[in-house]
């Protein structure tokens, strides 16, 4: 596919729906804004490359047992779970204190890091490697920003904790009641809410959103939402079997070059 860039028609009044791990930001911040909360002790906020907990601690740090049941997911390949998990166990928390770790992870200059988890116990030996920290799409958040001042509505749909999105929201100055994230259930069961796959649709739909103008994402989880979209738009460095989908489909793929129109008008 050769691709010169996409021109949009007007925008007012227009969908753009965003999701925002490995889209909107490189990293996953709800994964992140979880470790930072339940391993604070240990990270301080500047992990090295290996974080080694040591034999025996497990037991007495509640927050250690945390993440090892999130890890033994992860492990597993039980994803949905994890960040049911995650979502659970994040609205635990203030949402000031969970506001502030987010803005400490979109403010540094660090970005991303890749660490190493080693928790050693008798029962668990849990190594990890994961992703620590993210970095804003910049390029990606200025046309956001000219979709918003040309009159288009924006959202955000995520599986990330709900508080999580809240935060990311306020600082990319979406509309708070167009950010919707992962809820855990009560249990009444009948007010949680988890964005994942189908679920993504799901809730677009119940928002009265048919018809979005964009939809842009980078995982297999975001497939459905896409397929809504006249303009689907594919992160570059997503889940490969989503940019080949995407290639095949003759939908955008997304990168710093990529050009973009209103009525003509490049920007």
């Amino acid at each position: 596919m050769v691709q010169h860039g996409i021109s949009f028609p007007d925008l007012k009044d227009q969908d753009i729906i965003c999701d925002l791990d490995g889209t909107l930001i490189k990293g996953d911040i709800g994964e992140s804004t979880f470790l930072q909360l339940h391993l604070k002790d240990y990270i301080n906020g500047d992990p090295t490359h290996k974080l080694v907990i040591p034999p025996g601690i497990n037991g007495n740090d509640p927050g250690l047992e945390i993440v090892t049941r999130y890890l033994d997911y992860c492990k597993t390949k039980q994803f949905e779970l994890a960040y049911r998990y995650t979502s659970q166990e994040i609205a635990k928390y203030q949402p000031q204190e969970i506001s502030q770790v987010v803005s400490q992870f979109l403010n540094s200059s660090t970005g991303q890091r890749e660490i190493q988890l080693e928790f050693n116990s008798s029962t668990h030996n849990n190594g990890f490697k994961t992703s620590y920290g993210v970095t804003v799409r910049q390029r990606l958040m200025e046309i956001i920003n000219l979709f918003q001042s040309q009159g288009a509505r924006l959202w955000i749909v995520s599986a990330s904790p709900q508080y999580v999105v809240d935060a990311c929201g306020a600082a990319f100055n979406f509309p708070s009641e167009n950010v919707f994230g992962a809820v855990p259930e009560t249990e009444s069961k009948d007010n949680g809410r988890f964005p994942w796959k189908s679920g993504k649709e799901k809730i677009l739909r119940e928002s009265g959103v048919l018809n979005p103008l964009v939809v842009l994402g980078n995982g297999l989880e975001d497939l459905e939402m896409l397929k809504l979209a006249r303009y689907p738009i594919v992160m570059e460095d997503g889940h490969p079997e989503l940019v080949a989908h995407a290639r095949e489909q003759d939908w955008h793929v997304y990168n710093s070059q990529l050009e973009v129109s209103i009525n003509g008008k490049k920007f």
